[in-house]
């Protein structure tokens, strides 16, 4: 049987221990052919998604178990959702409520005249919200079927808001729209060869057209080569040559100070943070890849091509009359992100962009991009589905995908907020108790050209913003609502935010990411930054629960389901996640610790991306908080817990769990990790890594790691691993100060022989090591599943 017990650690910080009690006794092992597993372990992971989540629809599960089938390397399998009781909406339906003020809002037959009862409701949700923050806390806002486009960003505060619930009517499909609808008036381009057509918006007032929604579906600004984003970066072109960085090799101001000083490992020892120079077009203008102190894998100052060339050669519809404005999407070399530069100077005859503002979409910088395309230029317009708009003349042209004009049914919609909802308190006065359930959130505007940060050591980018934007609040419910076709990021945790929960919700098809909390340090003479935080202005305590996320990093590849920097003890628990460019969850430093990560479902993460894995973490830059023991500043953090998941490692992960650059004090237990060429890892620094009762199978070893300090060793013990070759199961500091700690392991290779510190397994353990651990040949197909099994508490 597996035990799942709740503990508390030396802090304070409760999380959930998993062992494996049961005692798996091999008899005549059988070679395993990984394909024939292959399938097997996909079928678990849908039963695995309906223990964690069992309200989701069919066409949810079908989504996931297309995902299990459709993963590249899978095997021809026919993963099944099985037959049990569906929920029959993705949307939750909440009653309404017995008691306090309520608002009825009816997109299509309300009127903001009337009084707002259910029976004479209003017509917009700004009203509705108007009058709850008039009727104070307790005030509920209901909304019926609709769609409800907001005029602007619904802002709410401490001053007037607390207390205010938004849902929907039983649950009614409400969505709420960042999107502006629109009537154009379609005359005919270029009706010979292809279908365009033209619409004059000078009287809709649009400045600028991000994105265009046609019939709820985005669709595709002009671009080479033609490509659908939603399904991937679509370009292999590269160009002919890039244009060395003009920004400033060093910055202004450099700030290393002796104190805080971290003596728990060799490396990223004292915090480091360089001002301005190459960091002047970041929001604050600093961070620590801006310093001339960085450390870790391919450590260099910041720094991005001031332009690039692209001729006929490169770009066969070029030259263009006019490319000023045009959006360069570029990999940065190795894919660890991607970058967007405005195009600021076109020189028709040598191909030659200069690039007005840009590269500031990962902290990781580099002379040179990688693959590229090229959008938002009329020259490039001509494939269906297609737009292209002309901010000058004000004509939005349009390749419809079908025979003559755009039928006049047919909804067309520009993306207009990048902010649907602004809940902002402070530290000092917090607004309270906000809730939303039930509701959607659709078609906010693209922000990878908007300021983005450095939120700490880790390599991220990213901008402090989203649909919705909490900042200074307490106890605020996301509760079984729907974000979806967001251009931006979706949810924005921002500095002080405490029993925070986003629970039951679906994300899909989101640009950015879908969940960032980020928090504020002091100290370093930057709003925002600096090695103190102990004044506690971060997200802390926040639920992260049971949501289904999927297909997002639509624009942004350094993206995923949930990102932290300057964050800490928060809980993600239950969540479904797939389909994503990069990491699915990336803990972006080590600050405070705490955070538990349980019972989620990750897989095909990475599907863009290298060196990475479905969780990803750094730990390069130095904090002091006080979570270590509750009340003593120290620049130590309390352990994480990663606990009772389910990762499969495929695509282009590295590892299950990427604990990267100096990541340190990790509690990793009772998973089944499937793929990739580790178990555990750590480099640069790393320590005090525990891997206990996991269940590993068809990696390339069990850990690799670099040597530690006495008293700050790795551990690896209990675990079960199921090698794809023979040789070292590991690569352990084998004598002297730091020894590894192991012991107790199962070992399974196609042979049955293994290796440990250059001596057979039997030998080393001659010499007193590694007592208790075993080695056989790779185990049946079941074997291994039903291991998997118990320790994702999937028997009985």
């Amino acid at each position: 049987s597996r035990g799942r017990m709740i503990m508390t650690d030396m802090t304070g910080n409760k999380f959930v221990l998993f062992s494996l009690a049961v005692v798996l006794l091999f008899t005549i092992p059988t070679w395993c052919d990984q394909k024939s597993f292959d399938c097997k372990m996909r079928q678990l992971a849908m039963d695995f998604a309906r223990k964690i989540q069992p309200m989701r629809t069919k066409e949810q599960f079908q989504q996931l178990a297309d995902a299990l089938n459709g993963a590249k390397e899978a095997q021809h399998c026919n993963v099944t959702i099985g037959n049990h009781k569906f929920a029959t909406s993705r949307i939750g339906a909440f009653a309404v409520p017995q008691s306090g003020s309520m608002f009825y809002v009816d997109a299509a037959k309300g009127s903001d005249s009337n009084s707002g009862t259910q029976a004479a409701p209003f017509k917009t949700l700004e009203m509705g919200v108007a009058s709850a923050k008039k009727a104070g806390p307790g005030s509920t806002v209901i909304l019926r079927k609709g769609v409800y486009y907001l005029d602007s960003t619904v802002d709410l505060t401490s001053k007037d808001s607390s207390g205010i619930s938004l849902q929907s009517f039983n649950g009614e499909e409400a969505c709420i729209s960042g999107g502006k609808a629109i009537t154009p008036k379609w005359m005919p381009h270029n009706v010979t060869g292809a279908n365009i057509y033209v619409a004059d918006l000078s009287q809709d007032n649009m400045t600028s057209v991000l994105g265009l929604r046609v019939n709820g579906k985005r669709a595709i600004r002009a671009r080479f080569p033609n490509s659908d984003p939603e399904f991937g970066f679509g370009s292999s072109m590269k160009a002919k040559s890039w244009t060395p960085p003009t920004l400033p090799s060093q910055p202004d101001k450099e700030v290393n100070p002796d104190m805080p000083f971290r003596n728990s490992s060799g490396s990223f020892q004292k915090y480091q943070l360089g001002i301005g120079g190459p960091c002047k077009y970041f929001m604050p203008p600093a961070g620590y890849w801006c310093g001339s102190h960085t450390g870790g894998g391919g450590a260099a100052t910041y720094k991005v091509p001031s332009g690039m060339i692209a001729d006929k050669s490169v770009l066969p519809n070029s030259p263009y009359k006019d490319a000023v404005g045009a959006i360069i999407q570029t990999w940065r070399p190795s894919h660890w992100a991607s970058w967007m530069f405005e195009v600021g100077e076109y020189d028709p005859d040598s191909g030659k962009f200069m690039f007005s503002k840009g590269g500031f979409q990962g902290a990781r910088g580099n002379s040179k991009g990688a693959e590229f395309y090229i959008e938002n230029v009329f020259e490039e317009l001509d494939s269906p589905n297609e737009w292209f708009y002309d901010t000058k003349s004000k004509m939005l042209y349009f390749w419809y995908n079908g025979t003559g004009a755009p039928p006049k049914d047919t909804v067309f919609e520009i993306t207009n907020l990048k902010t649907l909802f602004n809940v902002t308190g402070t530290q000092q006065n917090p607004i309270r108790n906000i809730s939303f359930k039930g509701v959607m959130f659709k078609d906010t505007a693209y922000t990878y050209m908007d300021p983005h940060g450095m939120p700490s050591g880790g390599d991220w980018a990213l901008q402090r913003m989203g649909a919705l934007f909490f900042e200074g609040t307490e106890n605020v419910m996301v509760d079984s609502c729907v974000f979806e076709s967001l251009d931006g990021n979706a949810v924005m945790i921002s500095g002080y935010n405490r029993d925070l929960t986003i629970q039951n919700s679906e994300f899909v098809w989101i640009g950015d990411t879908a969940i960032g909390s980020w928090g504020y340090t002091t100290g370093a003479g930057v709003d925002g930054m600096g090695p103190d935080g102990t004044d506690g202005n971060q997200p802390r305590f926040n639920k992260i629960i049971n949501n289904f996320v999927h297909e997002l990093g639509i624009w942004e590849k350094q993206s995923s389901f949930y990102f932290q920097a300057k964050s800490c003890q928060n809980l993600l628990m239950g969540n479904i996640f797939f389909n994503g460019p990069r990491a699915g969850v990336n803990f972006n430093d080590g600050f405070g610790g705490g955070s538990n990560l349980t019972e989620n479902l990750l897989l095909n993460t990475c599907r863009e991306s290298g060196d990475h894995g479905p969780f990803n973490s750094w730990d390069r830059q130095v904090f002091v908080t006080k979570v270590r023991d509750g009340h003593t500043p120290s620049p130590e953090k309390a352990y994480d817990h990663i606990s009772g998941n389910f990762m499969i490692a495929n695509y282009n992960s590295q590892e299950a769990i990427d604990n990267d650059d100096g990541s340190n004090y990790y509690m990793t237990h009772g998973n089944f990790f499937v793929y990739s060429g580790n178990g555990m890892k750590n480099d640069f620094g790393g320590h005090d890594n525990h891997h206990f009762n996991n269940v590993y199978a068809f990696i390339g070893h069990g850990f690799r790691i670099v040597g530690q300090l006495k008293g700050h060793e790795d551990y690896f013990y209990n675990n079960t691993v199921v090698m794809n070759g023979d040789g070292d199961y590991g690569n352990p500091t084998c004598k002297g100060d730091g020894k590894t700690v192991v012991h107790d392991n199962k070992i399974y290779t196609p042979s049955g022989k293994v290796t440990e510190c250059g001596m057979s397994l039997k030998d080393w353990q001659a010499k007193g090591n590694d007592p208790g651990t075993t080695a056989a040949m790779t185990p049946d197909d079941m074997v291994i599943i039903d291991a998997a099994r118990h320790v994702l508490g999937l028997t009985g």
